[in-house]
């Protein structure tokens, strides 16, 4: 089965070469990911950030310590 689709591909690929030339890539691509020569990958490079709400709002020396560089 997988053969016989990828043969189909090949056929749709020379078709779409003589009008498109992003036909045939779309089509390479298809026949690509068909016989698992091609792996889509994503990358999630969310932080973990933790939030915390209290119900004490911080005094400034408190906040000053934390967030001022060089105190």
């Amino acid at each position: 089965m997988l053969a016989g689709l990828i043969k189909r591909l090949g056929k749709i690929e020379t078709n779409a070469r003589n009008n498109k030339r992003s036909a045939a890539v779309s089509v390479l691509i298809a026949q690509a990911k068909l016989a698992g020569s091609w792996v889509d990958r994503t990358e999630n490079r969310n932080a973990n950030v933790n939030y915390a709400i209290s119900d004490q709002s911080m005094t400034d020396p408190e906040w000053a310590e934390r967030y001022v560089t060089g105190h």
